[in-house]
């Protein structure tokens, strides 16, 4: 089976909880005979905080971003203009931003990859995904949460319509 690994809030050198969950899935699904690839963002590229086996291809999303940053200074300004109106509509201007902003590149590697299931590792990797997916709508996703299912699906709810 080939499996795809996402997590786009923070990069993989950080050494927290996450991350090892990530670096000991990946490893031990591709003992058991998986393809397993691994997609995070990282504009330093400072290395992985765990090691990973080295049959798992690990995939920097910033590499096909051509060096852009997620915001300009153009976006913070805007961001910064929308968050003085309403806080909700500039953290929902941001999650728009960012689905625009990975989209072209997540249905890149998605259509190179070809994997049979996806995990991600937060909700707003899961957003951008399930926002971004075009012709991909048929693999199933599995979404690991750190936080109270309640609180998460709450949050989801209110993002999904909006408020």
């Amino acid at each position: 089976m080939k499996i795809l690994l996402i997590r786009l809030a923070l990069k993989f050198n950080n050494a927290g909880g996450m991350e090892r969950v990530a670096a000991n899935m990946s490893s031990g699904l591709q003992h058991m005979g998986h393809q397993v690839s691994i997609i995070y963002y990282d504009k330093k590229d400072e290395g992985m905080a765990y090691p990973f086996d080295p049959e798992v291809k690990v995939i920097n999303i910033f590499d096909t971003l051509s060096g852009v940053p997620v915001f300009s200074v153009k976006d913070k300004i805007i961001r910064e203009i929308i968050r003085s109106i309403s806080k909700k509509k500039a953290k929902r201007w941001k999650i728009d931003r960012m689905i625009d902003y990975f989209s072209p590149s997540i249905n890149r590697i998605l259509n190179t990859e070809c994997p049979d299931v996806i995990v991600s590792f937060d909700i707003l990797t899961t957003m951008i995904y399930q926002k971004s997916q075009k012709r991909h709508s048929n693999i199933p996703i599995v979404v690991m949460f750190h936080f109270p299912v309640d609180k998460v699906l709450c949050l989801w709810f209110r993002l999904e319509k909006g408020k």
